[in-house]
């Protein structure tokens, strides 16, 4: 309707309404990102010169600036205006300002700007990004004809957003052959974007197609095949995979293609990991083969074995006690089994620090200690160390406190190296403070690399990831939007922890929550109904169909029963914050049976010995001890761990 009406007759008298409408509904807590104004007709003057014929092109284009810092519901007529302008570089600012705020309303000015035969450039690539706005058969229809279009760039951004759309399956089939197609383009950067998108889609049907890609005569374009490939994990990928490893390649990607061979299943890559350890193929080191191997999901007992017979070898020696680092409780059976039949003195004393590096303390914490002052900074590093059992709730303690120099602290705790077990403490503090968490760019950089790590354990990611659901707007653009990213990672369990993290979140976060409602683990079902239940109300009710569709009708009644008790929505303290419940052997492996405002249920859980944690948004839910609790109808999603 908006876009129907004259703007410079109405916008004087809509100003005043709807300024004090939101004046009235307390404006700051319903759209914290953008600026309300102080007074009814503040933006009437900083948009006088899009209602003004006799305007400069430069005194419109101020004005449009201007009303980037308003609310959406009050800007929105003009930015329709400004789609209108008669001025190239107006037209496409508005089409960011509509992509940026998500306008739909923005779509058929879109449409038509990408129509016009004497559109510009610009003005048609961001027509692209707009038209995804509302993802029908007809706009999907124009971004395949788009993969056709002379113009190198507007066939790249085509590919993109193809890939990161949600469609139908029906059109997500139409997309995907369509871009296996024009994998064959003559230009290097489209068939890059092309291969990216395509493991975006997990195109299996693209897997043969890209694998002959790994022969590009463009390296830039063998990597993304490479890493395209590790996303869809296809099996028949694993032949060529080898031959491209074996032939060598530059380091960046004879590296994507290592990560890429280390998630595929099998002992036929455990055995050539092995091999690759002993004599590293050109373009990566023993280094980089000892980290492919730390990302093993699944190692075998042979592999296992091999690690530890190599740690005789001087040479690598430090690479080996890394990656059995990394792969956790999967390597403490061989390490046992090798301290059983004995082994060199000095590989004995190695083997056995890393089995204390993997043992929690048992005993419970000393009783009667006295919990240290919010500035006591020597007592909570104590409360904090390694070797104590509660470490992590009393992180969750600070965390509530959240004393000045706790950000501080966190950076120089990240920033000190690549300890997981020394960093959970910090983490957890810093996805349970109170107070908002700011910090600088390093900080969060450091906590991106933790979350994005795959051959960090699922619950040390699981911990960075709640971090993230922390980090400030400002700081978005510098990572890339990582949460997004992350929703779509090969672990289930990660991607559970992400929908925790967007509790709270704005409108993009909610369209990523409604697509992990539909995941086919029920671990990240269960985490991405919980969270939605914590969206502000404004965001939360066009979905609120999707959230009663799952408390009625999902196949896994755990997950029927989150979204019941996410039924009424509750206030939430602040985007992201997290509160840490943990169980001691929970009955249900994977979840940890709780206590809500709408009776029991089983919540998504991580491990970190024979403590079993979570990070969840709600201060209503508290941990039972008499487990366990009902889970009718409860699926098996181990295989997706």
């Amino acid at each position: 309707m908006l876009a129907s009406v004259d703007v410079r007759r109405v916008a004087p008298l809509a100003g005043l309404a709807l300024g004090l409408f939101f004046g009235l509904a307390r404006p700051a807590a319903a759209e914290p990102e953008r600026r309300w104004p102080l007074w009814p007709t503040e933006i009437d003057y900083a948009a006088a010169a899009l209602r003004d014929d006799a305007a400069t092109e430069s005194q419109r284009q101020s004005a449009l600036d201007a009303l980037d810092a308003y609310a959406t519901p009050l800007v929105e007529p003009y930015i329709l205006t400004a789609l209108r302008d008669d001025s190239p570089q107006l037209r496409r600012d508005a089409l960011q300002a509509c992509d940026r705020r998500r306008l739909k309303s923005c779509v058929d000015d879109a449409r038509r700007l990408w129509l016009a035969p004497q559109s510009e450039l610009s003005n048609r690539l961001y027509a692209l990004r707009v038209l995804l706005l509302d993802p029908t058969a007809a706009h999907v229809d124009l971004l395949l004809a788009a993969l056709r279009e002379p113009a190198e760039l507007l066939r790249i951004e085509a590919a993109r957003l193809l890939g990161i759309t949600a469609l139908g399956p029906e059109e997500a089939r139409r997309v995907r052959a369509a871009l296996v197609a024009k994998l064959a383009d003559p230009a290097p950067e489209v068939r890059r974007a092309v291969a990216r998108a395509l493991g975006l889609l997990s195109a299996s049907e693209a897997t043969l197609v890209l694998a002959r890609m790994l022969e590009d005569p463009d390296p830039q374009v063998r990597r993304d095949a490479a890493e395209s490939l590790g996303m869809i994990g296809d099996p028949r990928a694993l032949p060529a995979i080898l031959r491209a490893l074996d032939r060598g390649d530059e380091a960046y990607v004879a590296r994507t293609l290592l990560e890429g061979l280390s998630l595929q299943r099998g002992e036929e890559v455990d055995r050539r990991l092995l091999a690759y350890l002993d004599a590293a193929p050109r373009g990566v080191t023993s280094k980089h083969v000892a980290e492919a191997i730390g990302a093993r999901e699944r190692p075998s007992a042979a592999l296992l074995d091999g690690l530890v017979l190599r740690l005789r070898e001087a040479s690598i020696r430090d690479e080996v006690l890394s990656t059995l680092l990394h792969l956790g409780d999967a390597a403490v059976p061989a390490i046992e089994a090798a301290l059983d039949r004995g082994v060199e003195p000095e590989v004995a004393i190695e083997l056995e620090r890393l089995l204390r590096a993997r043992r929690l303390p048992e005993e419970p914490p000393p009783t009667g200690e006295r919990t240290p002052g919010a500035e006591d900074r020597r007592g909570w590093h104590r409360r904090l160390d390694r070797d104590r059992g509660d470490r992590l709730s009393a992180a969750a303690e600070l965390g509530e406190l959240a004393p000045p120099w706790l950000v501080p602290a966190i950076d120089r705790a990240l920033a000190a190296g690549d300890d997981a077990v020394a960093e959970r403490p910090w983490l957890v503090a810093l996805a349970t403070a109170r107070a908002p968490v700011q910090g600088d760019r390093r900080m969060w950089a450091n906590v991106v690399t933790r979350a994005e790590d795959r051959r960090r354990s699922a619950g040390d990611r699981c911990l960075a990831v709640a971090a993230l659901g922390r980090m400030p707007q400002r700081f978005a653009a510098d990572f890339g939007a990582p949460l997004m990213t992350l929703a779509g990672a090969a672990k289930a369990s990660v991607r559970g922890c992400v929908a925790l993290a967007l509790s709270g979140a704005d409108a993009a976060g909610a369209v990523t929550l409604v697509g992990l409602l539909d995941d086919p683990s029920p671990r990240v079902r269960a985490s991405a109904a919980l969270a939605l239940g914590r969206l502000r109300k404004k965001v939360r009710l066009p979905i609120a169909a999707r959230l009663r569709l799952r408390e009625l009708e999902d196949r896994d009644g755990r997950v029927r029963t989150a979204a019941r008790h996410s039924g009424e929505p509750v206030r939430v303290d602040g985007p992201g914050r997290a509160r840490l419940l943990l169980a001691e052997e929970p009955a249900t492996p994977g979840w940890i049976a709780a206590e809500g405002a709408r009776g029991p249920l089983l919540l998504p859980s991580q491990r970190f010995g024979r403590t079993a944690w979570a990070l969840v948004p709600d201060d209503s839910l508290r941990a039972r001890g008499d487990e366990p609790v009902h889970d009718d109808d409860a699926e098996s999603d181990e295989w997706l761990e």
